[in-house]
């Protein structure tokens, strides 16, 4: 099981999330009363979604030895009134010209993304206060 920490200290908004030896510092736009010391929780789902696209790509391409370039995932979300949902709206671009074939298929993996996975689905959340 991966443990991820956050402790937010009496600086308004200001938390650090850790996990083993690595720290990412999250905050609030000012707007929202915060410092923006870092990107904001939904921001961090978001960049979540695109770092995990572009690796699961990465990985993929690698193995099957197609060329093509950096890989850029750029990744909206908006609420969906209509819906009651968070709509995510991701953009994947490489550094190469791809040829269709290529272009299909890779759609069909940025789905195989395990955080594309866990958004796609309905995810159960249990809390418990110490």
């Amino acid at each position: 099981m991966n443990e991820i920490q956050s402790l937010t200290s009496t600086q308004t908004y200001k938390t650090i999330i850790t996990k083993d030896q690595h720290a990412i510092i999250v905050d609030e736009p000012v707007s929202l009363g915060g410092q923006d010391l870092g990107m904001s929780p939904k921001d961090l789902l978001a960049g979540a979604l695109a770092s995990c696209t572009s690796i699961t790509i990465r990985m993929y391409v690698d193995r099957k030895g197609w060329e093509v370039g950096d890989i850029r995932v750029r990744v909206t979300s908006e609420k969906d009134e209509a819906l009651q949902k968070q709509v995510f709206k991701r953009t994947i671009e490489f550094g190469v010209e791809l040829e269709e074939a290529y272009r299909s298929r890779i759609l069909t993996i940025a789905d195989k993304c395990p955080v594309h996975k866990i958004l796609e689905q309905s995810s159960a959340i249990e809390t418990s206060l110490i």
